[in-house]
């Protein structure tokens, strides 16, 4: 058996990623990217991605976390 090549790895993952994502725009600076991953219940897992400045992004799910949890009667709370 020849040696691992992590590279290789890499490279398989990165093509079936951009071979999967699916990309929309939600508005004139944000957009939602569709990995090709699911969550243990089947859902697909989403990112939001909102220009803020030309250099700076806001990154994150829209608050589908907090609504599984809640949906599953668990509840978030602060950190004190």
């Amino acid at each position: 058996m020849r040696p691992l090549d992590c590279s290789d790895i890499k490279t398989s993952m990165a093509k079936y990623l951009e071979d999967q994502l699916l990309l929309s725009k939600r508005a004139n600076h944000t957009c939602v990217l569709t990995l090709p991953i699911k969550t243990f219940d089947g859902r697909w897992v989403s990112v939001i991605v909102e220009q803020k400045f030309d250099d700076s992004f806001l990154v994150h799910d829209g608050g589908k976390t907090d609504s599984e949890l809640f949906s599953c009667l668990l509840y978030t709370s602060r950190c004190v």
